[in-house]
Order: C-alpha cells, then structure tokens, then sequence
C-alpha cells in the first residue's frame, strides 16, 4: 500500500477566499509575525502561489495569497494536559451522581434537600389549596398541611394522584415527590318556597346541589287548603315533580285556600249526610242528603241553613257549619211470657247497629208470683257482635218490676237483646225500644 503523503498538495481549483491571505511586510514579503508560537503547535509550512495564479480582483494591496497544507501538527506544549479546575469539576460532576443515583431519581425521588410537592386543581377555578408551610421544596421526613378551600359554586369531593380521602384538611409527611389533586364538584342553588307561606309543606328544602343532581319535590298542602300549581323556575299542575340541577334555581309551591262545610249529625249515628263534610274551593256547588238510620227519621237541617227538606243545595262563598238532625222511631211490644215448670222462659230480638248508636230499651215484667221459689225473679241481658256482654242486669218482680237501660255500640254489627224468667206463673212483658228496628230472632217456647 502506497504510503499516505501528510501535506498532499492544496486544492488550487476552488476560489480564493480572504482567509487565504496573510499579510505582507513592508518589503512586501510574507511575515510570520501572526504565527503560534512554537511551543503550542507547529506552523504547518506555507505554500506560496505566485501572482499570476490570482486574478487581479483577488489581489488586495499589501497582502499575499497563500494555501495552507491539509496535513495537521501534533499538538503539544500546554494545550497537552487538562486544567486543573476541569479534573475538580468532573470529580464532583462524579460524587453527585452517585449521591443522586442513590435518591433513585429514574423513580422520581429527590434528596433530602429538595423534595417537591406539585398540587393541581380539578375542575381548574374549582378551589384552593393552602399549603403550611408554603415553600418550593421539603426535606426528606418533614410534614405539610394541605386545606382544601372551594370556590363559590363549588364544594371540595376528595383526593387523587399520590393522596386520598374526602377530609378537606390533611397532614402529609413527605418521604419522596407528590403530585396531589384536589377535586372539586360545581354545585348550583335551589331555593323553594310556598306562597301562600302557611299554604302547604315541601318535601325538599332549599340548600345547594351538586351539579347534575336529579330533584324529588312533592308539594303537601296544610288542612284548608289545596295545591294548585309551580311558578318560578318550574311550572305544572303535578304536586310531585322532578327535575335536574344543571343552575341555580327559583321554585314557588303556589296553594289555594279552601272554604269549610262542616256536616255534624243528632244523635250521634242516628243517619248520614253525603257527601261527608270537608273542604271545598270557593264558588264551588255542594249537594247534600241526609239518610236516617233504622230506628231513627230525619227531622231538618240547622246551623248555617234552616229546612226540613232532605236534600240542599250549597253554593261555598263563605266557611259552613250544618247539623243534620235526626229522631229515634219508639218501638214497643206486648207480650205474655208463657210458664215453664223447672226451665226459664226467654224471648231474644236482634238489630243491626252503627257504631257510636246510643240506644235506650225499657222493660217490664208483671204477672203472679210465689215467694217461696224463684218465679219473682227475671233477666235482662245485651250481647254485642262477637257474643259480648253488653248488660246482665237481674231482678225481681215484686221489688224491680221495671228495668231501663241504654248503652252506645262501641263496633257496627248486630247485636241482640235477652229477657228471661224463671216463673212457674204466666208473666206479661211490655218493651219499648228507643230507636226501634228490633226484630225478634228466637224464644225458648214452642
């Protein structure tokens, strides 16, 4: 292989350039006054061009052109050896590396001077966070206080990133680099009402409401009054309703006041009215008909409106009170109570009652009797719907030879009334019945 020439000759075919002259000395001879000195490198040797291989417009007065040799000289002298605060530097460049590579800062751990704590908000405007203390980097081991404080609209909801839970005020202790977020959820403000104030109840107070919250209301009107529609920020007719918070929101409950009909009925149970009494809206046309109970007929109406006709008309333009009054039918009956000798004599009636029916039952037994057994005695007993006592009253005849009683039916059912005598004598019965309507429904003889 041929041996490579170190200076091969320059480049003559490219243009002359102003690097490529030196200048002359006053001779007009080339100086190397300009030259490295001769202990930082070697001048590799000039090749001077001759004039006429320069055009005349490259030549410049007082300079010659020249071509440098490609070949480069061995550096020496000082430029030989590194200075000495390089080889200090690269020694500490070192040591730290070892220091950081042992914080694992591939894993995102920082020594104990410069531990960082990045805090982010979510939604951003949702919140602040304050930090105690507030600085741009911790030591390894020490603590923070971290208080959530939301924004108007807003409430804080928890933690994410490197920290969790929903208290909004927590302590850290820091032992490598955090990246925390503090999530916060928009809320909008409902505000409900009723008009008029004591017109009814709401199901749902006002209060704030996360965004996006669906809204059960249900409007409950007081006694007097009844529920007639929403204004504000909700309309309709529906007492109950539901609707989603996407703003804030203005609701009204609006209630009507309603006007009285109070029906009451004399005696108690004695009849019926229909309808029942109750409230109505004003203006509003009622019917109503009294109904007498057995044993009972209806007599007039008093109190706000006097008749004796069964069935009225109201028309509600004021409050009412009307009392349907009813009298009891008086049932009486005449019997002769045959003797048994050693057996008891009995006859039983049976009526259907209303409960809270007051009724009244006159009895009496008369007839011979002899002292010296038991036909002076007699019994009066009442047995309710389930076979109750009701009355068992005992008498005789020559000191009790009347008995009057009256009881209220506590339940509706059918309830029976029992006299017996214990008499070898033929006895007369006479029985009045307040109201009537007794029928007879059984009797020991044949």
């Amino acid at each position: 292989m041929p041996e490579k020439e170190l200076n091969p000759e320059p480049d003559n075919s490219r243009e002359p350039h102003d690097e490529d002259f030196e200048p002359l000395d006053k001779n007009n001879e080339f100086s190397k006054e300009n030259s490295e000195p001769a202990d930082e490198y070697e001048e590799p040797p000039l090749e001077p061009e001759t004039p006429a291989e320069v055009s005349q417009s490259e030549k410049i007065p007082g300079y010659y052109f020249y071509r440098r040799k490609q070949a480069k000289t061995k550096l020496k002298g000082r430029h030989s050896k590194m200075p000495a605060w390089f080889n200090i530097s690269l020694a500490v460049l070192i040591v730290l590396g070892v220091i950081f590579g042992s914080w694992g800062l591939t894993a995102g751990h920082f020594p104990p001077w410069g531990i960082a704590v990045d805090v982010s908000i979510s939604p951003s405007g949702g919140g602040t966070v304050n930090l105690s203390p507030d600085k741009s980097s911790y030591s390894r081991g020490s603590s923070i206080n971290l208080n959530a404080v939301a924004a108007a609209g807003y409430r804080f909801d928890h933690w994410s990133g490197d920290l969790s839970g929903t208290n909004p005020a927590v302590s850290l202790s820091l032992n490598s680099s955090k990246n925390i977020v503090a999530n916060f959820v928009r809320q909008f403000q409902l505000n409900i009402s009723t008009s008029p104030q004591a017109g009814g109840s709401l199901s749902t107070v006002s209060g704030s409401f996360d965004a996006g919250s669906v809204i059960e209301l249900s409007a409950n009107p007081m006694q007097g009054y009844r529920f007639d529609h929403w204004s504000g920020d909700l309309s309709g007719t529906d007492p109950s309703i539901s609707f989603i918070m996407d703003a804030n929101k203005t609701i009204v409950a609006n209630f009507v006041p309603l006007l009285l009909l109070a029906v009451n009925i004399s005696p108690n149970a004695a009849g019926i009215v229909t309808p029942e009494g109750d409230y109505f809206d004003y203006g509003a046309s009622i019917t109503l008909t009294a109904q007498a109970a057995p044993g009972y007929q209806f007599i007039g109406w008093t109190g706000d409106l006097t008749t004796n006709l069964t069935t009225i008309n109201i028309t509600m333009d004021k409050n009412y009170t009307l009392t349907a009054n009813f009298a009891p039918v008086i049932q009486t009956a005449s019997l002769v109570l045959p003797n048994r000798i050693g057996e008891s004599t009995w006859i039983s009636w049976s009526k259907e009652l209303l409960k809270d029916q007051y009724i009244v039952i006159n009895s009496s037994l008369t007839g011979a009797f002899n002292l010296s057994d038991s036909s002076h005695l007699w019994r009066v007993e009442v047995f309710g719907p389930d076979g109750e006592h009701i009355e068992n009253w005992f008498g005789d005849y020559w000191l009790t030879p009347e008995h009057i009683f009256a009881f209220t039916a506590q339940v509706s059912g059918t309830y029976m009334l029992k006299i017996s005598h214990y008499s070898s004598f033929i006895k007369d019965l006479n029985m009045s019945f307040s109201p009537g309507g007794w029928v007879i429904s059984g009797y020991s003889w044949s």
